[in-house]
Formats: C-alpha cells, sequence, structure tokens
C-alpha cells in the first residue's frame, strides 16, 4: 500500500517551474529517501505534501485521500520538521514539548515517550540554548512525534551537523519506521546519508523526478563494470560483436558489463589470437555517486 501518491505535482513562479509533474509513489513503512542537488525542488514538494503551498497542477493523495478535500484529517496523522526546528532555548528541553503539547492537545504522558524516542530523557530539564544541534534536532523530531504520527516528514534533518551528529539523527531514522509502526520521507542532498538509511528512493533534478525505485535498484546500476584496453578499438568491437560478445565502444576503450573471470579470459584469448593487442583489462565499479552525476549532470558530487 502507498502512503503517499503525487500525481503532476507542479509549482511554479511566474513562468519558472521549481516542480514538474512529479508523481511520488511512497510505501507504507518504508524510509523514503528523497535526494536532489540544493535548489532541486525538494523543499517546495514537501511543502506542497504538508499543505504549506498549493500546487499550480496536480494532486496529493496521503492514506488514499486527496489532501486538498482532507487536508486537517491527514495533517493530524502527519509529523514534520522543515529546516531549522524552532525551540525556545531559555526553555528546558521538557518545557519546549510541553509548550507544543498544549497547543497540540495531546496527554501529558506524550512528552515521556517521546524523550524516550529520541533519546533526550537524561537531557529533559536542560536549557535548550545548551544543546549540542544534533540535540536540537531531535528534539524538533520529538516535536514532530507528539502526535503519534503514521507519516513523518523530515526535509534535511542531518544539514548542518557534524559527523557525530549525523550518525546520531540517522541511526534514530532507521529505528522508528518498525518501532513505532510509521512511514518516513528524508530528504537530503547528501547520497551517503540516503544510501545508509533509505529502502526507497527517489531523485528529483530541476523540479523533475528523474528516479525512483527502491535503494537496491540505484546499487545494481553500480556493479562493476569490465574496461579493456586495446588498439583498434572499433574493429575489436566488430569483431567481439561476431564473436557473440557484446561491448560499448568508450572513447578508446571497450567497456562490458560482465565482468566473471571465465568470461574476461575468453576474450582476451579472443582477441589476442586475432592480433589485437590488448595492453589493459580492469574491472571498474561505478560508486552511487557517479550514478547521481550521471542523473542529473551535475558536476560535483553530493
Amino acid at each position: 500500500m502507498d502512503v503517499i501518491n503525487t500525481s503532476h505535482l507542479t509549482r511554479k513562479y511566474g513562468k519558472q517551474y521549481a516542480v514538474k509533474n512529479v508523481n511520488l509513489n511512497v510505501k507504507e513503512g518504508s524510509i523514503y529517501g528523497f535526494l536532489g542537488p540544493n535548489g532541486a525542488g525538494k523543499s517546495t514538494t514537501i511543502r506542497m505534501l504538508l499543505g504549506l503551498i498549493k500546487p499550480t497542477k496536480g494532486s496529493v493523495k496521503i492514506f488514499g485521500k486527496d489532501l486538498a478535500k482532507h487536508r486537517m484529517e491527514i495533517l493530524s496523522k502527519v509529523g514534520s520538521l522543515v529546516e531549522t526546528p524552532s525551540y525556545y532555548g531559555h526553555l528546558t528541553g521538557y518545557e519546549n514539548l510541553e509548550a507544543a503539547r498544549r497547543l497540540l492537545g495531546v496527554p501529558e504522558k506524550r512528552i515521556a515517550e517521546v524523550l524516550n524516542i529520541v533519546r533526550l530523557t537524561k537531557a529533559a530539564d536542560k536549557k535548550v540554548k545548551q544543546y549540542s544541534l544534533g540535540m536540537k534536532q531531535r528534539l524538533g523530531i520529538a516535536t514532530a512525534l507528539l502526535v503519534q504520527p503514521k507519516l513523518l516528514i523530515l526535509d534535511e534533518p542531518t544539514n548542518g551537523l557534524d559527523p557525530a551528529g549525523i550518525q546520531e539523527i540517522r541511526e534514530l531514522i532507521k529505528t522508528m519506521p518498525k518501532q513505532h509502526n510509521m512511514t518516513i520521507i528524508v530528504s537530503s542532498h547528501l547520497l551517503s546519508e540516503i544510501e545508509q538509511m533509505a529502502d526507497q528512493v527517489g531523485i528529483i533534478n530541476k523540479g523533475e523526478l528523474i528516479f525512483q525505485d527502491s535503494i537496491n535498484v540505484l546499487k545494481e546500476k553500480s556493479k562493476p563494470a569490465l574496461h579493456i584496453g586495446v588498439e583498434q578499438a572499433e574493429k575489436a568491437v566488430a569483431f567481439l560483436k561476431e564473436q557473440g560478445y557484446y561491448a560499448k565502444l568508450a572513447g578508446t576503450r571497450l567497456v562490458m558489463e560482465d565482468t566473471d573471470p571465465e568470461l574476461v579470459g575468453k576474450i582476451n584469448y579472443a582477441l589476442v589470437s586475432e592480433g589485437f593487442w590488448v595492453y589493459r583489462l580492469e574491472e571498474v565499479k561505478r560508486s552511487l555517486e557517479d550514478i547521481f552525476i550521471e542523473l542529473t549532470g551535475v558536476g560535483e558530487s553530493v
């Protein structure tokens, strides 16, 4: 079952598209990594999912219901942390949650429960201005959890954190779907973060969704390839095709998807026997960062 379905979700500002025809499908109980470079349209999409801005075109269904028609009913089951969490620095963590609890109308016992979930019980009576950035992010997540959401939306939750803080948030997110029966969308521009916690991935670039599938499908794209350095590469490609082997020409090299050692030996033998000078056989594995760059056209790693 899908918790979120969007159909041709679009947001324009003047003639400029911030988001264009995005069709999200987020499975129940999953951690959906919403990935893209800064400015790709992630936050705009999330704001439309939360009803904070209206789509120019398209629709949003959450829990099978149209957000435009059932906004309050849907959002009562959704928790969110968008950008930097707001808090009162002069109050303790507990007091901040108490202020939010009263606004939301949830039972007082829920404060202790969410503090335990985000591992802030020992810091509950400490003033928030004394919290580290990671602790403040966890307090923001605790606030989002007060309503016992079925869907939790986190926009760049590790942004600005040091490595220890990033790991804290990552490990917390990974435990929540099974332990608390929820679905999570987490946006990031860091592929390495999404790779370590998501089971579904959507990649957005320039407002358009260019990839959506399981993390395993994305990882499959990083399987190693065989690179063959050979003189007269074009003739070598044609020769291998005659022998029943498929290779692509990449500059002065041949590239083959199969790296089975026995097959590599046969291909090498066939080329050498035919008089081709083979000067390099190399197994090359593309990183997920390489794939991201290939998909998005972004010239730098994320």
